[in-house]
């Protein structure tokens, strides 16, 4: 989770404290999907553009 937030440290507003939780009933999920779904309700929130990593 870390690594995904970094790789998209750069694209996100300052001034703002980011919070996010793991909440999975079938494991852990992998780096990749972790890394699609933290961007994808970034850019619901209109916080980045697009949902690439």
């Amino acid at each position: 989770m870390r690594e995904s937030y970094r790789q998209l440290e750069d694209r996100l507003p300052t001034g703002y404290d980011y919070v996010f939780t793991l909440k999975s009933k079938g494991g852990i999920p992998d780096f990749h999907e972790l890394s699609t779904d933290m961007g994808k309700c970034l850019s619901r929130l209109d916080l980045i553009d697009g949902v690439s990593v």
